[in-house]
């Protein structure tokens, strides 16, 4: 699996759930179907610029990309998201269906809930399955396209 799809992987993985050991992170990963080592873990850990914070939950990984109040700064585009973690685009009537690869939907809608101008009310997302509505929909067949350019 590519690199970009393991680290978007990871990304998702610690926003959803507390892991503050290599090994930990490295567990999910193999249950995940990601067959890495602990010297890979540590290579993307340096690469996605994640640090230990203390929590109530002892110390995790979080993104130093995650500001104070839980705000993302935004560091990817859109465009690089589709196209290391979306597998299928579906639109009909106000919805847009989206598949990623497991793990990557909550990154996935993150993405679209922070663009502004395009006519997305919100999104829905499981695990590798994300619901957009869409404020409009004449608009599905553009955003559609749109979102099919970038796979």
């Amino acid at each position: 699996m590519k690199k970009e799809n393991r680290q978007s992987f990871i990304l998702s993985l610690i926003n959803e759930k507390p892991i503050g050991t290599q090994d930990q992170l490295v567990y999910a990963l193999h249950e995940a179907g990601y067959h890495v080592t602990q010297a890979t873990v540590s290579r993307d850990i340096k690469a996605l610029e994640l640090e230990k914070v203390s929590t109530d939950m002892g110390s995790v990984y979080r993104s130093k990309n995650l500001q104070f109040g839980g705000e993302h700064k935004k560091t990817l585009s859109l465009s690089t998201i589709f196209e290391n973690s979306v597998t299928k685009v579906v639109g009909v009537d106000y919805f847009i269906v989206i598949h990623t690869l497991p793990g990557a939907a909550s990154t996935v809608a993150f993405h679209l809930d922070s663009e502004e101008n395009i006519g997305i009310l919100g999104t829905i997302a499981g695990d590798d399955t994300i619901l957009v509505i869409l404020d409009n929909k004449e608009k599905v067949n553009n955003i559609l396209e749109l979102f099919k350019g970038y796979l």
